[in-house]
């Protein structure tokens, strides 16, 4: 992140560092731009998102989009997942305050179900 130290109240990541290879580094450059008691607000991908039945396991948390839907034609994307709120939780070492939840939504239509991680932090 182009920023110096400790310059921000507030981070938001939305749905972003799943396109991240190296998530831990994007966590470390996430804490370090954030001021003391700053705080991080972070939406990423849900094992429960309809989109997984879609994907292939490439191994090194990514996966890659196998085939196209009547929603989306992303084939061929790799998105970078973790499986759990554990595995999650293991990316925000140095934060002092962590806790995570879950959503989703599926519009009365499974095959286009959403599911979310959401991310609350405090440095």
């Amino acid at each position: 992140i182009p920023s110096s130290e400790q310059q921000y109240d507030v981070v938001w990541s939305q749905d972003a560092i799943l396109h991240s290879g190296n998530r831990r580094q994007v966590f470390e450059e996430v804490y370090r731009v954030l001021k003391p008691g700053g705080t991080l607000l972070l939406s990423t991908l849900h094992p429960d998102s309809s989109l997984f039945s879609r994907m292939r396991h490439l191994g090194d948390g990514s996966y890659i989009i196998e085939k196209e839907s009547q929603y989306d034609n992303r084939q061929g994307l790799t998105f970078f997942c973790v499986q759990s709120s554990y595995e999650l939780a293991d990316l925000f070492g140095e934060f002092s305050v962590v806790k995570i939840g879950s959503a989703s939504a599926d519009l009365f239509n499974p095959e286009k179900r959403n599911a979310w991680f959401l991310v609350y932090a405090i440095k």
